[in-house]
């Protein structure tokens, strides 16, 4: 039985996160900066009264920045927590059969998707929300 992700971009780099921890994914709003927090908290914003704790990905996984396109950037709101990462485009929401899953690498991975994007295969990190909220 295929698993459902969401598939988004950091930097040049492709990753995935599962369905099941996605609560919804909003267009970037105000952040507010925390004192003294650490480096991959980007800040706190107000989701529909609700405060929500940004997390930059890219500081925790060391992906370079490119330019970003503001407009497409994305906050995907997670079921882990109040907690919401900071994501430079959300490309889809798709189906992923076992056979394109590979035994994940590095501590914040589930796995590794093969899957054809723009006419050629890319290597996609399944990321494991729980591990990368839980710094």
């Amino acid at each position: 039985m295929p698993d459902k992700v969401v598939k988004f971009k950091l930097g040049k780099e492709y990753f995935a996160v599962s369905v099941n921890d996605v609560k919804e994914v909003v267009k970037l709003q105000s952040i507010t900066r925390i004192p003294n927090s650490p480096p991959h908290v980007e800040g706190i914003m107000d989701l529909r009264g609700e405060v929500c704790t940004i997390i930059d990905p890219k500081i925790l996984l060391n992906v370079n920045s490119s330019e970003v396109n503001k407009d497409k950037q994305r906050i995907i709101v997670l079921d882990v927590g109040n907690v919401g990462i900071k994501v430079d485009e959300v490309l889809s929401v798709d189906d992923v059969p076992p056979d394109q899953v590979e035994e994940g690498v590095g501590e914040y991975t589930k796995g590794i998707i093969k899957d054809k994007i723009n006419d050629s295969v890319e290597l996609i990190l399944w990321l494991d929300v729980h591990k990368l909220v839980n710094v």
